[in-house]
This record gives structure tokens, C-alpha cells and sequence, in this order.
């Protein structure tokens, strides 16, 4: 069964996607070898998520007391928005993209009166602030590549990302497998990788935590925060700090194959997680620092 791209796709696809999975388990797929269920495109969310989102703070109201995540097209479009930072997506193209969005875009950014005209500094700024007062939107896109029109017509800052190979960094694939990837290429021009440019942002700002030093760093972070999900990667990189290595050195030591998270320890070892619902999978009480997902 297909359904065609666009908007339709997206307002039927969580629809679909239970579909499959209810049918998948009617059929007895799943929890063993060869018999999985599992989406063939779109993103493999191997994520950490940064900290959760005060809901209690945000302007869009449920019936009653209950907020809401704030909707961000909704305040785009209402013109609440004053400072917008995008990092690797089109926005106006991606997600519930409208030509209204676009146009709203277009009208708080361009067609705004207070424009930066100048290279110095102190005077793009004052602009840029200008615009805000008035009512207007400052955009940031941050990316890999200039993508038209949320980098080459909105944007106010662009900021040149790292790539895949021009950085070290790791990632969990859509079977919750963490792999290392090195590093073989440096950026091109002042490019550089998305945790460096966030973390001199805040330290300019002045918040405090963002004293990483490379990708490393940041990698051992989330994987404290990692413990309770099953992107668990904590124990990895628990064990590295006893054998006098860090998390990356670690993570290398699996080769292409990767390790499957949630990682266990096992009578002193790491041990990957092939399938999260394994009725065949005989837990013992959690060693060290494993934590059993409920």
C-alpha cells in the first residue's frame, strides 16, 4: 500500500504507520530473527534530545489550565516571533509548510525597513535589533549547505556546518546501533561542527555547561543523560573511564558493527541489545551501572 507525497502523506502517515504495525503483529512478526517490522524512510532518530521543553511556560493553551508545546508556525505566522535559529532544515519547505508560512517569513525578514547594510559589526547588530523592536523576525540558519530561500533569502546569519567526515562524532542508527565515525577531511572554509558553533553562542550568551572541548565531550554528556531510554550508552562509556580511555576510544573498539543500545554489563563486559522486546532475553539483576528499561 502507497500514498502519495505532499501534505496527504503527512496527515495519514502516523495512521499508516499503526496500520503496519498492528497488521505486522497479527502476522506474528516481530521480537524474532527475520521477522521485523520497521519503517523503510524518513529519519532514523537516533537522538539524544536536549533537556525537555518548560510546557508550563509556553502561550499556547489546551481547554482549561493544560498548555501545549508551543507551535512555532502559529507564532511565525501571528508575528509573535522575534529570533529564530534553524538548524539544519528548510522550515518553510519541511514539516507543516504553507506559502502562507513562507510569505510570513518573507514579510517579518526582507520586506522588514531595518536591513543590514553594513560589514561592521555594531551597526549590522543595531539593525537587527531595530528589527526585532519593530516587530520583525532575525533568522539564523545554521547547515551543511545554502539552501534556498531559509538560508539565500531569509536568513540574516548564516552559519557553515559540518559534515559527515569533516567531524568525529557518533550515532545510533534505526536499530539503536552506535557506531563511531571518524573523522578523514577537514571542513571547507570556516565551517565547523554544530556542537562547536551552539556551544560559542552560549558561552557568549553566558550560560554555563558548554565548556566541551570536542566531540568526545559532548558524547560523554549525553550518555549520562542516556541512562533510563534505550539509547542507554552510559555503561560504555563508565567502562572507558575504568581502562583509562574516553567514550570515542571505547565506542572504536566495536568496529563498523557497532554496539546495540541499551548496553548491559555482563559478568564485566558490554553487551548490545539485539531486541528490545525479547521475551527469550533473561535479565538478571543489573550489573554495575546497567539499568533494565521497564
Amino acid at each position: 500500500m502507497a500514498a502519495s507525497a505532499g501534505k496527504l502523506t503527512m496527515l495519514i502517515a502516523v495512521a499508516l504507520a499503526a496500520s503496519y504495525a498492528a497488521l505486522a503483529l497479527l502476522c506474528g512478526a516481530g521480537n524474532r530473527p527475520g521477522q521485523m517490522v520497521s519503517r523503510l524512510g524518513g529519519h532514523q532518530r537516533g537522538w539524544m534530545g536536549a533537556a525537555s521543553y518548560p510546557r508550563n511556560a509556553s502561550p499556547n493553551k489546551l481547554p482549561g489550565r493544560r498548555r501545549q508545546e508551543i507551535d512555532f508556525d502559529r507564532w511565525v505566522v501571528d508575528g509573535n516571533l522575534r529570533w529564530a535559529w534553524v538548524i539544519g532544515t528548510t522550515w518553510t519547505q519541511a514539516m507543516a509548510a504553507s506559502d502562507e508560512l513562507a510569505a510570513k517569513f518573507i514579510e517579518l525578514t526582507r520586506e522588514n525597513p531595518h536591513q543590514v547594510t553594513s560589514a561592521d559589526v555594531d551597526e549590522a547588530s543595531d539593525a537587527l535589533i531595530r528589527r526585532a523592536d519593530s516587530g520583525g523576525m532575525v533568522v539564523v540558519d545554521q547547515d551543511i549547505y545554502l539552501r534556498n530561500p531559509i538560508g539565500k533569502t531569509i536568513a540574516d546569519l548564516v552559519l557553515s556546518a559540518a559534515t559527515w567526515g569533516e567531524e568525529t562524532f557518533s550515532r545510533c542508527n534505526g536499530e539503536r546501533r552506535l557506531r563511531l565515525y571518524s573523522k578523514f577531511y577537514d571542513p571547507p572554509g570556516e565551517a565547523m561542527p554544530d556542537w562547536k558553533i551552539i556551544a560559542g553562542f552560549a558561552r557568549r550568551i553566558g550560560f554555563e555547561g558548554y565548556d566541551w572541548q570536542d566531540s568526545n565531550d559532548v558524547f560523554e554528556e549525553a550518555a549520562m543523560f542516556s541512562r533510563n531510554g534505550m539509547l542507554n550508552c552510559d555503561p560504555l562509556t563508565v567502562k572507558a573511564r575504568q581502562e583509562g580511555k574516553d567514550g570515542h576510544e571505547k565506542l572504536r573498539e566495536f568496529g563498523t558493527t557497532g554496539i546495540q543500545t541499551p548496553i548491559r554489563v555482563v559478568d564485566g563486559e558490554l553487551v548490545g541489545t539485539q531486541r528490545l522486546h525479547d521475551s527469550s532475553l533473561k535479565l538478571g539483576p543489573p550489573e554495575g551501572v546497567t539499568v533494565h528499561p521497564k
